[in-house]
């Protein structure tokens, strides 16, 4: 037996109890003085006789045990002296003892814990009767076992004492005890088990404990703590012999019923335990036989029972009956409780069968719905559904196949009405307000309401509603069921919940990642500026120097070819001045001087700009729409960035109509103009580079690949945006996104 359990608050709780046990009151005097008198080797006849009939109501009743015990000596044990010396000084001594202990803990002598008649469960006369009969038993089998050199009335003593633990354990802690008979019998356990999960130690222990405080002898100390434990388990010092006497006697009175034991679980086998013990099972049969006889005897001296043998063989076929009936209502529990769980299994193999478990949450109720009208009643279900504490409450009013017919939030006054009513409802279903049922267009009674949760804290909750009660029958569906329903809606909950996240680190990727490509164009501009800005202050000198001497020399040559080749020198030294430039506008761009300005001007600045760089007059449909007449710009740098598209799209479809469009995007107050061209379109390599300094995939020369980029640097610093949008062999359209003015985007301001 363990003296505590491992947690160190229960092992604190269970040390409490053992003080309790410890509070019990003693011994009498007389019953400790003969104790310690009758262990010595010189004991004084004389002394012990005077110290038992100093106690005259103790005499009278150990006269009345001798006589009962002692088979043919009838009336001659008529003195204390004659029984000691007839019978022997064990056999008075255990007596003594006995009589002793039943006075004591049946509240004849001396202060009880606990209430006047302990727990209610606890059969406190037959817990004496068991008792006695195994003490009779032992007994018997001691005088049929004589070799193993157990007295019998040492056999009687642990026999009687063997479980006064249990009436220990009931006295100090009535309440608990009766928990635990409860239990046990609903079990269909013995007690120890369930001893050490309630109140922390069991009766063995608390036997050992008593034993300890009354200072018995150490073999009667060993019997009350490890009695009923298999005897190979036994320690190598303890009395093992009397151990197995008194558990062999116990198993044999409760397979003949005597006595109320306090478990209730199967009785081991008497045969099993002889064979254990190495001992001869024919001396079971004999026992048996007289075993109700010697247990009247006693019953009749303790004043426990005056019925003759007879009679007691009968309370004891009465008490297996009563045994057999309890088996046969806990076989028919068990019987009804399988019942429930195969439907219950079943529904719940139904539901799984029609739930997916990738649904929705309103899906996942439509199936719920579907499995209540399976499960409690063919009726339309609706739901009320609260995900979170604090939030609105939504209503789902459920077609006959599950589909939603109707589904509103609840208005928030309506919702919290329905929170406090679920909170103060606890686990249960409450009365739902009329008016926040009204609120949801729903009807139900409240008697028809099923509570769908996890847990009795958590925060959300599903109420489903009947539109008509079903004609009979319990509404209130099997605990496994409900808990497939709440986990159901759970996972439901956690899928919808997962899908949004997912959606969010999209877009939070999809951020990094464009703010990934930001910072890598805007360290590569802040190189270029760097290698920019080194190059514009050692190169301009010298194209300054190239420039004007070449145009000095192409005016002095006269041979034409000379002159001609002179005048390309200028213009290649300018065409790299204005690349350096434009470098510089990239990396260090300025910041634009915003004013007021003519947005069709603007657009006709630009083609008249494409027209000079290319030398081609592009055929342009210009539609200003619904866009401001008058937008907010550095009107040079935003002619040169349309100019920029519209070269490209020039030189994309040279003989091809070029349309730029201009609209407001009221969404976004934002002006869009699109500059759409008739021509090849662009490869995937080239929309996706298109932006990027010096990419080009014309022939080497042509141009140097800048344009698109200082556009996209000229929009940006002006607060807007440019994209391109093109598929081989449909063409390409350029818009550009810039902010509307003040006016405009507040009033609408639009051209004629």
């Amino acid at each position: 037996m363990i003296e505590q359990a491992a947690d160190p608050s229960r092992a604190r709780h269970a040390e409490l109890v053992l003080q309790q046990v410890d509070a019990l009151p003693t011994l009498s005097p007389v019953a400790t003085r003969l104790l310690a008198v009758g262990s010595a080797d010189d004991a004084d006849l004389d002394e012990i006789v005077t110290l038992l009939e100093s106690d005259p109501a103790l005499t009278a009743r150990i006269l009345g045990l001798c006589r009962k015990a002692a088979h043919g000596l009838g009336d001659r044990v008529t003195t204390v002296r004659r029984a000691i010396i007839m019978l022997g000084l064990e056999a008075v001594q255990s007596s003594v003892l006995s009589v002793s202990v039943y006075d004591l803990m049946s509240g004849r002598d001396g202060p009880r814990r606990g209430d006047a008649g302990g727990s209610e469960a606890f059969d406190r006369e037959g817990f004496w009767k068991h008792a006695l009969g195994v003490a009779c038993a032992a007994e018997l089998f001691a005088h049929r076992y004589r070799k193993l050199g157990v007295r019998p009335d040492e056999a009687f003593t642990a026999g009687v004492l063997h479980g006064v633990g249990k009436l220990a354990l009931d006295l100090v802690l009535p309440e608990a005890y009766q928990r635990v008979v409860l239990v046990a019998q609903k079990r269909g356990c013995d007690s120890a088990a369930v001893e050490r999960t309630v109140i922390g130690i069991d009766h063995h222990t608390a036997g050992r404990r008593i034993a300890e405080r009354w200072g018995l002898p150490d073999e009667l100390r060993d019997v009350m703590w490890l009695h009923a434990q298999p005897l190979s388990s036994l320690p190598a010092d303890s009395p093992r012999d009397l151990i197995a006497l008194v558990t062999l006697a116990k198993a044999l009175c409760r397979e003949m019923h005597i006595g109320w034991s306090g478990d209730f679980g199967p009785p081991p086998s008497s045969i099993s335990v002889c064979e254990q013990a190495g001992l001869d099972a024919g001396a079971i049969d004999h026992v048996a036989t007289h075993l109700h006889d010697a247990a009247a005897q006693r019953f009749q001296v303790l004043g426990l029972d005056a019925r003759p043998t007879p009679q007691l063989l009968l309370q004891s076929i009465a008490n297996a009956n009563r045994r057999l009936g309890d088996l046969y209502a806990a076989a028919d529990r068990r019987a009804r409780q399988a019942k429930r769980s195969a439907g219950a299994l079943e529904c719940i193999e139904a539901f799984l069968g029609d739930h997916d478990a990738a649904r929705g949450t309103i899906e996942t109720m439509g199936a719920i719905a579907r499995s209540a009208a399976r499960t409690l009643g063919p009726t339309r279900w609706s739901a009320l559904l609260r995900r979170h504490e604090g939030e609105p409450w939504l209503a789902v009013r459920f077609g006959a196949e599950g589909r939603v017919d109707h589904a509103v939030a609840v208005p928030r006054e309506s919702s919290s009405r329905l929170s406090a009513a679920v909170a103060a409802g606890g686990r249960t279903v409450p009365p739902l307000p009329a008016a926040a049922l009204d609120a949801t267009g729903l009807r139900a009674q409240p008697s028809t309401a099923v509570r769908v949760q996890r847990g009795a804290g958590a925060s959300q909750v599903c109420l489903l509603l009947s539109d008509d009660p079903p004609a009979a029958g319990d509404l209130a569906p099997a605990d496994a069921l409900l808990a497939t329903w709440a986990a159901a809606l759970d996972a439901a909950a956690r899928h919808e919940q997962a899908q949004r996240i997912s959606e969010q680190l999209a877009g939070v990727n999809r951020s990094l990642v464009e703010a990934r490509d930001r910072l890598a164009q805007a360290e590569a501009l802040a190189r270029l500026g760097e290698v920019t800005a080194g190059a514009a202050h050692e190169m301009n000198n010298p194209l300054t120097v190239i420039s004007g001497r070449s145009q000095l020399l192409a005016r002095r040559l006269k041979d034409d070819a000379d002159r001609a080749s002179a005048e390309a020198i200028a213009q290649a030294a300018g065409e790299l001045s204005d690349m350096i430039t434009a470098l510089h506008l990239l990396a260090s761009p300025p910041t634009p001087a915003m004013e007021r300005v003519a947005l069709r001007a603007t657009i006709d600045a630009a083609i008249d700009e494409a027209h000079r760089r290319t030398g081609v007059r592009p055929d342009v449909e210009i539609d200003v729409g619904d866009a401001p007449v008058e937008i907010d710009a550095d009107r040079e740098l935003l002619v040169r960035a349309l100019a920029e598209v519209i070269c490209n799209a020039v030189e994309a479809a040279p003989g091809g109509p070029i349309l730029v469009q201009a609209q407001t995007d009221r969404v976004d107050s934002r002006l869009l103009v699109r500059i759409v061209d008739q021509g090849p379109g662009m490869s995937a390599k080239a929309a996706r580079h298109a932006f990027d300094p010096f990419f080009s995939e014309k022939p080497a020369g042509r141009q140097a690949g800048l344009g698109l980029t200082r556009a996209r640097r000229i929009v940006e610093i002006h607060g807007g945006e440019i994209a391109l949008r093109s598929e081989p062999g449909h063409g390409t359209t350029a818009t550009i996104a810039l902010p509307l003015p003040r006016t405009s985007a507040g009033e609408g301001s639009m051209a004629a």
